[in-house]
């Protein structure tokens, strides 16, 4: 081989720092949707992105051990390019920047693709797919083959840097003052780059355990709670702010789907008020703004706060135990709380079931009873998404069941985004008369209105059946996150909004018992505890927390050890076992089951209970074709099903797997 002179050598070097300058600034240019943003961001903060370039390199220190350098460093670069093309594009529309747990949520996310993903992104897409095979092909056939590792010097320097760089790279981090913003992910990319701040995510997909973590630190803890919380129960009942301990109401919770008060945009007017129901019970009852964990998107971490009393911000960026931890590990809640006092407990969401695994969630903390999209049947659409009214029939069938005791937690969905941009879904909606936007984002801001109208008809609807019940009932509301509005959210940064204001969405208690009205602005997970109070119970272990940290006589840091011991840790905060127990969860309003079968000239008639649009016949675990004609009648092709075979019915999931299933029908 030909011996490189100084100034070839030194061409090679300067070649290769090109390269992976391009590299850094192709991965800042889309994860910011902008080449001159990631320009300017270099020269803002040359250090910051000087150690991002670092990482980088560090990473890409195997391509020494390939024949084909070039070739490793093109298909090394289309890897960070997929990853900040995915972090832009689902920063743009939910609001947050790819993190390492989203690749738990791929089943989701193929879910609601199709609808967040325009043409023209498709065909970027496509455009990149493209471009990244001819680099590959291109730079295959061209370059020639090298020995391993051409420069002994380089090869020590590389080595050392890989076995270096984490120890050097905290002492960086501390000089620089990197501090990932765990409430705003998306900012904390922006200002600490891609590579650093996805890095850091894969580093805590478990948080670490806190130093002073320990049996004893948690069971102390947990034994000052005990007297001061009877204490603020005793309180809250003296104030007449809790009902009496003989009476056990209905009580009724509701997750809104991207539900906020679009009327508070300053600079913005409608012809009409999309909320005024929420509205007018707002202002007779108890409500105020929530601080929740996401805007955009991440509906589940605003739930699970407000079920369990912890936050999903303080152990780690971008945790979504619904997906990480509760699928496998059972926490205390609402549900399992009111269970255990005699409750009994229904979940009814009118989308998936496994979306967010709520169907595995559902049962680790406490529900008895799911009522999921696949088991109610005669659904009605309004756009891509169900209406909520079609949970008015349910939630009224569980009520007839029992005089009282009942604890029904309902998740919509009609307000899911995305807004169409380009024509409206109907005329009929409010309108916007005045406001600082464009034409798109004017259109998708009457279409977030026009769902939102019914949802708040919807919600009119709940308290008049609640009314025709005539039984005592406590109903619950609030927001989970502010919709994705504008392009890269710029409905909000045209009407300047707040960093607290993208991040509060309504609450509001409703009554038929004569509460005392009581507002204030809480956080999701004081959300609970506010609920406990009025039942006159002591809730979770954590909501007895809350009441303590809330009066700053508990600290972060109690806060985070409390956390990390129920999710991660060993439950020291159970001494002997947890409080309520893991029972058996019926999926659906009505049993799913074949009570006959007919074997007819034509076809196959199958009579049972629990069917619904999702349903299908399963032989020998699999699928058969089949026609749903009513809710207790399906149809199968004759040849499909013959005398001496086992069927059962089933539901099916949105990627045509079977959800749940009946038992087994011998056919005779």
């Amino acid at each position: 081989m030909k011996k490189l002179n100084i100034s070839e050598k030194n061409k090679n070097i300067l070649t290769w720092c090109l390269m992976y300058l391009c590299l850094f600034m192709l991965i800042e240019a889309f994860q910011r949707s902008s080449l001159l943003q990631a320009v300017t961001y270099i020269f803002q903060h040359p250090l910051i992105s000087l150690y991002n370039m670092s990482i980088i390199v560090c990473l890409s220190c195997f391509i020494l051990l390939l024949k084909r350098k070039k070739l490793g460093f093109v298909i090394y670069s289309i890897l960070w390019a997929i990853l900040s093309c995915a972090s832009g594009i689902k920063s743009v529309f939910r609001g947050d920047p790819l993190m390492a747990q989203d690749f738990f949520l791929i089943k989701e996310a193929g879910d609601v693709a199709n609808s967040y993903l325009s043409g023209a992104k498709m065909i970027l897409i496509g455009v990149l797919i493209i471009a990244s095979i001819f680099a590959v092909v291109y730079t295959w056939k061209n370059e020639k083959t090298s020995v391993r590792f051409p420069n002994k010097f380089f090869t020590i320097i590389a080595v050392a840097l890989v076995l270096g760089f984490p120890f050097l790279s905290r002492g960086i981090v501390q000089a620089l003052n990197i501090k990932p913003v765990l409430w705003d992910m998306r900012s904390s990319y922006y200002q600490f780059g891609f590579a650093y701040s996805f890095g850091e995510t894969v580093t805590s997909l478990k948080p670490s355990k806190p130093d002073t973590y320990s049996k004893d630190k948690i069971q102390s803890i947990k034994n000052e709670l005990s007297t001061e919380v009877m204490a603020k129960v005793e309180e809250t009942s003296k104030a007449k702010n809790t009902i009496s301990s003989d009476v056990k109401p209905n009580v009724i919770g509701f997750l809104l789907e991207a539900f906020f008060d679009p009327t508070t945009l300053p600079g913005v007017k409608f012809s009409r008020d999309p909320i005024p129901n929420f509205r007018a019970l707002s202002q007779k009852y108890s409500s105020g703004k929530m601080t929740v964990p996401v805007i955009g998107g991440g509906t589940v971490n605003t739930e699970f706060e407000a079920f369990t009393s912890m936050s999903t911000k303080l152990l780690s960026p971008g945790n979504t135990p619904y997906v990480q931890t509760l699928r496998t590990k059972s926490v205390e809640s609402v549900a399992s709380v009111l269970r255990d006092n005699g409750y009994t407990t229904t979940a009814i969401h009118d989308h998936w079931g496994n979306f967010y695994n709520r169907v595995d969630v559902y049962k680790n903390i406490g529900f008895d009873r799911f009522i999921s999209g696949e088991t109610i049947p005669y659904k009605t659409h309004s756009g891509e998404w169900e209406e909520d009214k079609v949970m008015l029939d349910p939630i009224s069938k569980v009520l007839s069941q029992r005089e009282d005791g009942n604890y029904i937690f309902g998740v919509t969905v009609q307000t899911h985004g995305p807004y169409d941009g380009t024509k409206l879904i109907s005329e009929d909606g409010p309108k916007v008369v005045e406001g600082p936007l464009n034409e798109n984002e004017k259109i998708q801001l009457e279409n977030y209105a026009y769902q939102l109208e019914q949802a708040d008809k919807f919600i009119k609807s709940v308290v008049d059946l609640i009314n025709s019940t005539g039984k005592p009932t406590i109903l619950y509301m609030y927001g989970d996150h502010l919709p994705a509005l504008g392009n890269n959210f710029s409905v909000y940064d045209k009407v300047k909004l707040t960093d607290g204001q993208k991040f509060a969405t309504p609450y509001l208690i409703w009554d038929n018992i004569g509460l005392k009205k009581n507002d204030e602005d809480i956080k999701a997970y004081q959300l609970s505890p506010k609920i406990f109070d009025i039942l006159n119970l002591k809730g979770t272990t954590m909501a007895q927390f809350q009441r303590k940290y809330k009066q700053g006589n508990a600290t972060e840091e109690e806060f985070k050890l409390m956390e990390y011991d129920l999710l991660y840790g060993k439950d020291y905060t159970y001494t002997d076992s947890k409080p309520f127990e893991i029972k058996d969860m019926t999926i659906g309003l009505i049993p799913l089951t074949v009570t006959s079968v007919e074997i007819k000239d034509d076809k196959v008639v199958i009579k049972g209970t629990g069917f619904t649009e999702q349903s299908r016949v399963l032989k020998h675990n699999k699928i058969i074709d089949t026609t749903f004609v009513d809710t207790t009648t399906l149809e199968v092709a004759k040849d499909s099903v013959k005398s001496g075979d086992s069927i059962e019915a089933c539901y099916i999931d949105w990627k045509n797997g079977v959800y749940t299933k009946s038992p087994t029908f011998s056919v005779k």
